[in-house]
């Protein structure tokens, strides 16, 4: 029942999404009041919507409604935990504009983006290194961007064995570089 609904979403059924959207609500709503923020509940929705486009459900179709359940539960936890990390970063550095000097004023609004600015960083530091391309891809993604193996597997068309092996490798020569 829930994997047909997920398929006719997944073609563009939008009663059978509100009613996938309808069915997590509760879960949605805890998660948005545990984040203390306004659009909290949207962003959780929006995830919710892609993780329904990208279920594979051959890779349920042994089990039943429960698995596709706890998987997206799960998924809709993880995001709950990003956003958190998020927002309390963002709480952290927070500060009132009106607080700051001109010269501040001018650096914070033409000041490159701090994901952007910490990644260039990390990419100097990993080219510095004597590591592959593919070694540095899945430290990126691993590290940085916090992508799960498994994605990163799928992502790369490669076994979730072979991204570990990279990752491991890669970890042997930094640890060597940087002690």
């Amino acid at each position: 029942m829930l994997s047909g609904k997920i398929l006719e979403a997944q073609r563009g059924n939008q009663n059978c999404m509100l009613d996938l959207i309808r069915t997590f609500q509760q879960l949605l709503h805890k998660y948005a009041y545990k984040l203390h923020y306004e659009d909290a509940f949207s962003d959780l929705v929006i995830s919710l919507i892609e993780v329904i486009y990208k279920i594979k459900i051959e890779d349920f179709s042994e089990t039943g409604d429960g698995a596709l359940v706890n998987y997206i539960t799960q998924s809709i936890n993880h995001t709950y935990f990003k956003l958190s990390k998020r927002a309390n970063i963002l709480s952290s550095k927070e500060q009132h504009v009106s607080d700051l000097t001109e010269s501040q004023q001018f650096y914070m609004e033409n000041a490159p983006a701090p994901e952007e600015e910490h990644l260039s960083k990390f990419k100097l530091m990993l080219s510095g290194c004597n590591l592959t391309n593919a070694e540095k891809e899945v430290i990126i993604k691993f590290f940085f961007w916090e992508t799960s193996v498994s994605q990163i597997a799928k992502e790369m068309k490669v076994s979730r064995q072979n991204v570990n092996q990279i990752k491991n490798r890669a970890i042997k020569k930094l640890r060597k570089i940087y002690g």
